[in-house]
């Protein structure tokens, strides 16, 4: 009696769309039952997310994937690639990686984690065989800033750069010369800064008195606003050196053991300058406030509403209320919205330009219809705001 089978093309279609939530565990099971089931199945397992832990993770997989009978795919196209814990550059290293370029390629991302130094190198090296990166992002360690600036030119296909607790080493005039300054590759208009914000000390230096920033047109900084950490202050004056900037977006993190940190994204964040909005050619200002208390984010928007009408300010600025019920008084987003727009009204009705509203995002649920009108329109000071749900549309009143 024959062996049954199930043709090639039925199986490989049925493990690339396994359920997402159960995707490792099925295709783990599926590789024990055959030596057709297993390659397929492994080659679907490397699909979404590659990730090596050091050198020595990254030889391993290079063995299995050379070893006789190997059930590993002989090639791997993933859409992201984590290369983490990697010291500097030897030869071995070279090596592992230069046969790594030949097994794996990204559609979309590398990222890579240097705890030191020595990034410079490692990047010379992906040059060589990951030319097509378009977005990269870099962790840890604290670098030299010629030799990065230089290597961030070898790939032109390169739009996106996430910088996260990266550091760059400040560089010293030469006699009465000017600070030597550094400028990001034309290639790239869309750069990411997360955590340590110690580098915009370096940026403030180096790279905005010559326009670096000139070709980001979108920026996106995630960090504590806190003036305890070394380089905030330095954020907040680079903030008016930032002319090109089309988006700015700003996620705003909590830091518990700091009481400190209200006061401080006050003095940024609810100045009459609104300093974050005052970039000269600035479209759109995204304001990520979710981890914050709804009565901070309260206050931002009333002084943006009470100082915008004085300003030549035209960027759309949305702000992103919190979405834990923890940080609304009583736990009652509706009855806190309520209350602002009470406190806020005017008695005296007046005409709105809802193109230069603030939009208030994240307000899941009924608003109060005493206050907000059916669309989720409102006024704040005499001035116009929509609230929107967490999906961008307009909110409803209850």
């Amino acid at each position: 009696m024959p062996t049954p089978h199930v043709p090639t093309e039925i199986v490989d279609e049925f493990l690339k769309n396994v359920d997402p939530k159960n995707s490792n565990a099925t295709l783990l099971s599926s590789r024990m039952v055959c030596y057709k089931w297993s390659q397929t199945s492994m080659q679907s397992f490397f699909s979404t997310n590659v990730s090596f832990k050091s050198w020595d993770d990254i030889r391993t997989f290079l063995a299995l994937v050379s070893a006789p009978a190997s059930t590993f795919p002989p090639q791997v196209n993933t859409t992201h690639l984590a290369l983490n814990n990697l010291t500097a550059l030897d030869n071995k290293a070279a090596a592992a990686l230069q046969s790594l370029m030949a097994v794996i390629t990204m559609k979309e991302s590398l990222s890579i984690h240097v705890p030191k130094s020595g990034i410079a190198g490692i990047l010379a090296q992906v040059s060589q065989g990951w030319t097509h990166i378009r977005h990269l992002i870099l962790s840890g360690g604290n670098h030299s800033p010629a030799p990065f600036f230089s290597q961030l030119a070898s790939f032109p296909q390169l739009h996106h750069l996430t910088l996260q607790d990266f550091r760059l080493q400040g560089v010293k005039a030469i006699g009465n010369t000017p600070l030597p300054q550094f400028r990001f590759p034309y290639a790239i208009y869309k750069l990411s800064l997360a955590g340590d914000s110690r580098l915009w000390t370096f940026f403030r230096a180096h790279v905005i008195p010559g326009r670096g920033f000139a070709k980001i047109s979108e920026l996106t900084i995630e960090t504590r606003f806190t003036f305890r950490d070394e380089g905030m202050n330095d954020m907040v004056q680079c903030f008016r050196g930032l002319e090109g900037i089309h988006t700015l977006k700003i996620h705003a993190l909590p830091n518990p053991g700091n009481r400190d940190l209200i006061r401080d994204m006050k003095n940024i964040f609810q100045t009459r300058h609104l300093r974050s909005a005052a970039i000269p050619g600035l479209r759109r200002l995204y304001l990520g406030f979710s981890q914050m208390p709804a009565h901070f984010v309260f206050g931002c928007i009333i002084m943006h509403a009470i100082y915008l009408p004085f300003t030549r300010i035209d960027a759309i600025i949305e702000f992103e209320v919190p979405h834990a019920l923890g940080l609304w008084d009583d736990q009652d987003p509706q009855a806190q919205i309520r209350q602002l727009l009470l406190e806020t009204q005017s008695d005296t009705q007046m005409a709105a330009d809802f193109r230069r509203a603030l939009r208030v995002r994240g307000c899941e649920g009924g608003l109060p219809p005493s206050v907000v009108e059916a669309s989720g329109r409102a006024m704040v000071c005499d001035h116009p705001v929509i609230f929107m749900g967490l999906g961008g549309e307009e909110g409803t009143a209850m």
